[in-house]
């Protein structure tokens, strides 16, 4: 059985890759997904709000990150080799988002949604990792 776990910083990843003997751990560097430069306009995104500045039908309009491309082929990549992918980004709104995306990624590429899980842990400790590894849920 082979594992794979997604990280947020580059050095994490090395600390997770000694931690985790044997299990594969990638860092997603940051944010991997960006709204699109052609997003409307908050004047041409107004004009199609009727409730209060709120549209019901907003659909934003993601692509990647300059430079990210190389990191997410990398991530399907190894994503189709393991048997349990966790998504260990930060357990912040910023590390929720990016686990989004992977997730949103993963799912596009073929990769079976139960295959995925959110794990969060709040000390890089083997003790914790493991943990959370074992309690991992799904994104929210």
């Amino acid at each position: 059985m082979s594992d794979l776990v997604i990280v947020e910083s580059p050095t994490k990843a090395k600390t997770l890759t000694k931690i985790l003997s044997g299990t594969k751990v990638l860092s997603t560097k940051g944010h991997i997904m960006e709204l699109s430069k052609d997003y409307p306009t908050a004047e041409q995104r107004d004009e199609g709000w009727v409730i209060n500045g709120v549209d019901q039908d907003l659909n934003p309009d993601w692509k990647p990150v300059y430079g990210s491309v190389k990191i997410i082929n990398e991530i399907k990549k190894e994503a189709k080799k393991a048997d349990q992918i966790y998504l260990a980004s930060d357990p912040d709104r910023e590390g929720e988002g990016i686990s989004y995306h992977v997730q949103q990624i993963l799912l596009e590429s073929g990769i079976p949604e139960e295959k995925i899980k959110r794990s969060t842990f709040h000390e890089v400790t083997e003790a914790a990792v493991k943990k959370s590894m074992e309690d991992a849920g799904t994104v929210n």
